[in-house]
Formats: C-alpha cells, structure tokens, sequence
C-alpha cells in the first residue's frame, strides 16, 4: 500500500510543478492483482486553520 501512496504523491509533485491553480486534475496508473488501472484524481490546496497550505488529494467528483 505505501508504494502506491508514493506514486500518487509523486505523479501529484510532478504535475502540481507545471499548474498555476489551487485545484490540480491527474491521472495515477495503479496496479492491483496484476490489472493495471488508470484512476483520475483531483489534488486541492487551500488553508487550513492558521492559514498554512494544506494540500487534499480525492476523487474528481468530490469537494
């Protein structure tokens, strides 16, 4: 499980490098059971409680 968190979080640094927005749209190629599946991802950067950057990765379809 780590090893696909650390190519979500990779593709995510790569892509978020070249956007100028707050709300990234991305794709993720992961393996499961030797299927290899294409999942869309949303990664959304707003502030938190004392206004530090917090970044939340999710479906597209959710806020």
């Amino acid at each position: 499980m780590s090893g696909r968190l650390w190519n979500v979080l990779n593709v995510l640094r790569f892509v978020a490098a070249q956007s100028k927005g707050s709300e990234i749209l991305f794709k993720v190629l992961i393996t499961i059971e030797g299927e290899e599946v294409l999942h869309d991802l949303k990664a959304v950067c707003g502030p938190r409680d004392k206004a530090e950057p917090f970044i939340t990765v999710m479906l597209p379809e959710e806020d």
